[in-house]
């Protein structure tokens, strides 16, 4: 089942792109390894933050009965990349929140 990643704030700046692609496949592996449809992220800020911190992510993670009109449901969980974009080698992650939230 594919997986629809939103990347908020991540501005299509031409320097970052390489970095924005491998992000984007490695939150979209997340979502499918543990079967949900749907990746948003917080406000990334990514000329902010990525080269001062390094980046970590903040990401509300979705299955396909929780996204409804009145209600959605969502799990969060933060990613961590290295300098190159790939996951860092950091355990655990991702860092999962533990409990299910609602948009309500």
């Amino acid at each position: 089942m594919p997986v629809n990643v939103q990347l908020v704030g991540w501005d299509h700046d031409p320097r970052y792109e390489t970095e924005r692609q491998r992000v984007y496949k490695h939150i979209e592996e997340v979502a499918k390894e543990n079967g949900y449809v749907r990746a948003v992220t917080e406000d990334i800020m990514i000329r902010a933050r990525y080269r001062l911190f390094g980046l970590h992510i903040t990401v509300k993670f979705q299955k396909s009965e929780w996204i409804t009109d009145k209600n959605s449901k969502y799990v969060l969980a933060r990613l961590y990349f290295d300098g190159n974009a790939d996951l860092a080698d950091k355990d655990p992650n991702p860092q999962w929140m533990g409990e299910i939230y609602s948009s309500e």
